[in-house]
């Protein structure tokens, strides 16, 4: 097997969720709803917003 190419731990959401509410709790995130109208979110406390 090749050294260096899995993961120690399982790559799950809450992962990426713990990630981002750490490294970038300043950043905002911004997704378009299907309305056409744009939905604002702050990485700080995005892992408790969902």
């Amino acid at each position: 097997m090749l050294q260096g190419l899995m993961m120690n731990t399982p790559l799950r959401i809450e992962g990426l969720l713990e990630h981002a509410e750490k490294w970038h709790a300043d950043t905002e995130i911004v997704s378009r709803l299907p309305e056409g109208g744009l939905h604002y979110l702050h990485c700080l406390g995005i892992n408790t917003a969902i």
